[in-house]
């Protein structure tokens, strides 16, 4: 990779997005590519821009844990740490 941001994705040794609104896939993908360890904390769902988006049911993704259930569908067998908060929700 020859462009900064290339070189930067391919010199680190994680990938982490907090809070990373629509770029929660690509950075799991860009990982997933780069065989790199990752961490993401998506919060919003987003719905109506990833209408695609589903549940490992192959329902629609309308809120947070449908969200982590479909995240974990993506990666399989990749660990998932599961927040006090996500427990509440």
């Amino acid at each position: 990779m020859e462009d900064p941001v290339g070189r930067s994705l391919a010199d680190c040794d994680v990938l982490v997005g907090m809070h990373p609104d629509q770029a929660t896939e690509p950075i799991i993908d860009a990982a997933l590519a780069l065989g790199k360890s990752f961490a993401v904390v998506p919060c919003c769902v987003f719905p109506d821009l990833f209408p695609d988006r589903q549940t490992p049911e192959g329902t629609p993704v309308r809120n947070y844990m449908e969200l982590m259930a479909g995240q974990s569908r993506l990666t399989p067998g990749c660990p998932r740490l599961v927040s006090a908060i996500e427990a509440e929700i």
